[in-house]
C-alpha cells in the first residue's frame, strides 16, 4: 500500500535535476507563520507554496496553498508579510495579509530577509538516516508547535531513502496533542547522485540502538509470548493457519506495530506460503516495525500523507525480523495447508 501511494505521488513530478535533495522541500518561518514549498503533491498545480499559521488559536486559518512557477527551487525567504521562493533564474514573491489570512502572488518585495536553504529532507546526506525536531512556536501559557523531520535509509549500493516531516502541536505539559504530515518523499541514493552506506540490517548491531535476539517454538492454535523489556513480543494465534506478529508494552495490551496496511494481509502474518515458494528462502523471513506511541498519539487519520509519515516514524523507531528455522505443515482442508508448529529466531532493535 505504501509503495503504491508513494509511486502515485512521484508520478506527478517533473523530471528532477541530478541533486534531488537541493530542489524540493525548502522551508522558513517567522513568529507568526511557517512556509514550505513542494513539487510533488496532490494538486494539479506543478508547484505549491504552503503557509501555515503558528498562532496558539489558529481558528479559521487553514493552510494556504498557492501555485507558483514550476521551476526547481533553490531557496526560500520569510519576513513578516512576505514569503519568497527563488530558482536559478528568478524569484516569486507572495504577500500575506495576516488580518484576513489571505495571500497572493505579487511584484517583488522591498523587505529584506535572508535566503534560507533549510529543507524538509533534514540535514546531512540523503543516504543516511536522521531525525530532528525544531521548535517553531512557544505559547505564553505553555505548549507550542514543532517541526519533526525523519529520514530512513536502507543503505546499500541502490539504497532507498524515505523522508517525511510533521507539524506537531504540544500542550502546556509538552505532550503531543495533534500532528499532521506535510511532506513525504522516497528516492534512491543513485537518483540523488550519492553513495549509500552499508546495507541496514535489523539483526546487526547499530550505533545508538539496543539489539535483542531470542528463539522459540509455537504450536498451532497457541499464542506465544516473550519479554524484551520494556516491550513484549507475541505471536497471536490466527485461526488454524498461523500467527500474527505483535509487539506490546511490557505491561499492557496496546499493539505497538505499524498501523499499515489498514486492510488485508500484512507482512506480520506468519502463514504457509504457496507451494511454489517453499523452495526459496525468502518466505521464511517476516520483518516488523513498532513504536511506543502507536495507537496513542500515532493513530488512524483520514489524511494519507499523515498516515504514511506516521508509518515512517514507526519504521524509524523499532525494527525486527522473525525467521522460521524449522516447521511442519499439515492439511487445513480445501486444498490449503496450515502450520502444525514452527521453530523460529527473532531479532529486535530500538533506540537506546
Amino acid at each position: 500500500m505504501t509503495a503504491i501511494l508513494v509511486a502515485l505521488l512521484l508520478a506527478q513530478a517533473p523530471t528532477p535535476p541530478a541533486d534531488v535533495e537541493a530542489s524540493d522541500g525548502f522551508y522558513c518561518a517567522t513568529t507568526r507563520h511557517f512556509a514550505y514549498e513542494t513539487l510533488l503533491h496532490d494538486s494539479k498545480a506543478a508547484h505549491l507554496l504552503h503557509i501555515v499559521s503558528l498562532e496558539a488559536e489558529p481558528v479559521g486559518r487553514p493552510e494556504i496553498q498557492i501555485p507558483i512557477p514550476a521551476a526547481f527551487a533553490t531557496g526560500i525567504s520569510c519576513s513578516t508579510n512576505t514569503v519568497r521562493v527563488r530558482t536559478a533564474d528568478a524569484s516569486t514573491t507572495v504577500r500575506l495579509d495576516l488580518k484576513t489570512w489571505r495571500a497572493q502572488v505579487a511584484p517583488g518585495s522591498d523587505e529584506v530577509a535572508a535566503w534560507r536553504s533549510t529543507r524538509l529532507w533534514g540535514t546531512g546526506s540523503p543516504a543516511t538516516s536522521a531525525q530532528r525536531r525544531i521548535a517553531l512556536a512557544r505559547f505564553g501559557r505553555g505548549g507550542g508547535i514543532h517541526l519533526q523531520m525523519l529520514r530512513l535509509s536502507e543503505g546499500g549500493a541502490n539504497c532507498l531513502t524515505a523522508a517525511g516531516a510533521l507539524l506537531v502541536r504540544l500542550d502546556a505539559r509538552g505532550r503531543e496533542v495533534h500532528s499532521r504530515g506535510i511532506f513525504l518523499r522516497q528516492f534512491s541514493c543513485r537518483r540523488a547522485g550519492v553513495v549509500g552506506p552499508p546495507q541496514a540490517d535489523e539483526c546487526s548491531p547499530q550505533p545508538g540502538r539496543v539489539l535483542r535476539r531470542f528463539s522459540g517454538r509455537a504450536a498451532a492454535g497457541k499464542t506465544y509470548a516473550h519479554p524484551i523489556a520494556p516491550f513484549r513480543f507475541a505471536l497471536a494465534a490466527d485461526g488454524q493457519y498461523g500467527w500474527t506478529i505483535d509487539v506490546f508494552p511490557a505491561r499492557g495490551d496496546r499493539d505497538l506495530t505499524s498501523l499499515l496496511p489498514l486492510h488485508g494481509m500484512s507482512g506480520r502474518d506468519v502463514i504457509p506460503p504457496r507451494p511454489s515458494a517453499l523452495s526459496t528462502p525468502f518466505w521464511r523471513t517476516f520483518p516488523f516495525h513498532f513504536h511506543p506511541e502507536a495507537r496513542r498519539t500515532i493513530v488512524y487519520v483520514d489524511d494519507t500523507i499523515t498516515m504514511l509519515v506516521n508509518d515512517l516514524k514507526v519504521r524509524s523507531y523499532g525494527r525486527g525480523r522473525l525467521t522460521i528455522d524449522e516447521y511442519s505443515l499439515g492439511s487445513a482442508g480445501n486444498d490449503k495447508e496450515k502450520f502444525e508448529w514452527i521453530e523460529f529466531s527473532v531479532c529486535v532493535s530500538w533506540p537506546r
